[in-house]
């Protein structure tokens, strides 16, 4: 929450894509988040793959699952941060974004650039 917190100062539109329909973070946090205009929750969904813009080697998007219903959906981005914990949840981005033997997400040297432009990494490391 503190990170969605953090790039709603910047951004037009954060959107937390969450597995459950209840959050595990501080309850002050969870009431900044939910309180905040710029961030959406998407609940008891999750991210499937990462898309390209056809043509152009930037972000498009996501790919989303309801775990309730099991709808499958697009959700146009331009960037995406992910929050995973302290295990890498990169399975969804094997093949389509360089992971380390770890699963962790490959960045150039002294930068957060991955192989695919628009994405950045982030959590803590």
């Amino acid at each position: 929450m503190e990170e969605a917190c953090f790039l709603a100062r910047y951004a037009s539109k954060v959107y937390i894509i969450h597995r459950f329909d209840y959050l595990e973070a501080s309850k002050v946090m969870a009431r900044r988040a939910k309180a905040n205009p710029k961030i959406e929750i998407i609940w008891h969904s999750q991210v499937l793959e990462a898309y390209g813009v056809e043509g152009d080697d930037i972000l498009g998007g996501v790919v989303l699952r309801d775990n309730k219903t099991q709808e499958v959906r697009r959700l146009p981005l331009s960037g995406l941060f992910f929050a995973i914990g302290h295990a890498p949840a990169t399975a969804f981005l094997e093949g389509q974004l360089e992971l380390d033997e770890y699963g962790y997400v490959v960045t150039a040297p002294d930068s957060t650039a991955t192989s695919i432009r628009g994405e950045q990494p982030g959590g803590e490391g």
